[in-house]
């Protein structure tokens, strides 16, 4: 999603100009740590390609090259932590969650690492940095240092981290990835050079999406739709339960229309199983919230301000198969089946009465239109 940078780095590292000190910044979610471990895993292998062909690139893909070092916040120690490679002493499970959360970022770049109490990357954190840079690389002499979240850096890790952009060694490269440098002091930022990233076509997160997470095409779209150009966001979004609601009331309803029994009967099991009485009340209180849409249209169909509106196009074949009064009557059932489920009805035998009774509602005059 950022093949400018890409292409610019790689001609860069090609050509022996690659800059020993870089901040990427931009907006949360739009690849800087993903660019800054391609590039590592670059650096760091032996034939110059970066192409996983070798131990050292699947190695540096894992995050388990013992020359690239991935720094993130962590939290305060509470001992002496001059002895420590990470340069803070962390509890076990602390321990344990970072290698998890490391495992989670080799796999997925865009995950958001995220320690309990971990606000700052600090001053030991750096210390340890710079005893790590007066050593030998262990393998074929490049070494590389990733700052993700680098503007959680503290004021005196700042000042520290400071010294090394100043004299960097040979062959060590240090890459800080920031949603925004102005939390950097500007000596810092004078000494780096900086790669400015934008925010993810949608096009990109849907293809990305359907590629990478074998998410179906039309949800792809419409989660990529509501991403803000975030593929962390994007990712979010998959497993959200208010998005995951909204598909199944769609789902719901188009069941509903065509009148087949197994799917209304699919349909009806996935918004009733392994949900509480409340959740199944919101399902239809999002089903009020779509046809409130339909009736705004019907209205004015010029309207943007929609519950569902990345599904417009939906709404708007919806609206063709209903008039008004069938609206309110539809919006009726649905109230009806609000007071069943909060009297105790058993769900599912509500959601059948209403599909049953809906599916009456769009042919009552045969009304033939496109499927929804």
């Amino acid at each position: 999603g950022q093949e400018n940078i890409g292409r610019s780095l790689l001609n860069a590292h090609q050509r022996g100009h690659l800059p020993h000190a870089m901040i990427f910044v931009g907006p949360e979610g739009v690849g800087k740590d993903a660019m800054a471990l391609e590039l590592a895993r670059l650096i760091l292998c032996p034939n110059g390609k970066g192409d996983d062909d070798c131990n050292s690139c699947r190695r540096a893909a894992k995050i388990g090259h013992p020359d690239l070092h991935f720094i993130v916040p962590l939290p305060r120690s509470t001992g002496s932590s001059s002895d420590e490679p990470l340069g803070v002493r962390l509890k076990p499970s602390t321990e344990e969650d970072l290698i998890a959360q490391l495992k989670e970022k080799a796999k997925n770049p865009y995950h958001d690492i995220q320690l309990t109490d971990a606000r700052s990357i600090l001053i030991d954190q750096i210390r340890a940095l710079k005893r790590m840079v007066s050593l030998r690389a262990y393998e074929h002499g490049a070494k590389v240092y990733v700052l993700s979240q680098a503007h959680s850096l503290t004021d005196d890790a700042q000042v520290s981290l400071l010294k090394i952009l100043e004299e960097p060694p040979p062959n060590t490269y240090i890459i800080l990835t920031t949603n925004t440098d102005t939390a950097l002091l500007p000596t810092i930022r004078s000494r780096c050079q900086h790669l400015k990233f934008s925010p993810l076509a949608a096009s990109v997160i849907e293809e990305a999406l359907v590629s990478r997470e074998n998410v179906e095409p039309e949800r792809a779209r419409m989660i990529s739709n509501m991403a803000d150009g975030n593929y962390h966001r994007a990712l979010t979004l998959l497993h959200d339960e208010t998005i995951l609601q909204r598909e199944d009331v769609l789902s719901f309803l188009r069941a509903a229309y065509t009148g087949k029994p197994m799917d209304i009967h699919n349909c009806v099991m996935k918004i009733t199983q392994r949900r509480a009485v409340n959740e199944i009340e919101e399902a239809l209180r999002s089903m009020l919230s779509f046809l409130h849409d339909a009736w705004t249209l019907q209205i004015n169909d010029s309207c943007n301000s929609l519950a569902f509106a990345d599904y417009r196009d939906t709404i708007v074949k919806f609206c063709k198969t209903l008039s008004r009064d069938d609206l309110t009557r539809f919006v009726e059932m649905v109230e009806e089946a609000i007071t069943d489920i909060r009297s105790n009805v058993i769900p599912p035998l509500v959601l059948l009465t209403l599909a049953m009774n809906v599916h009456r509602l769009f042919h009552q005059k045969k009304i033939k239109n496109a499927r929804m």
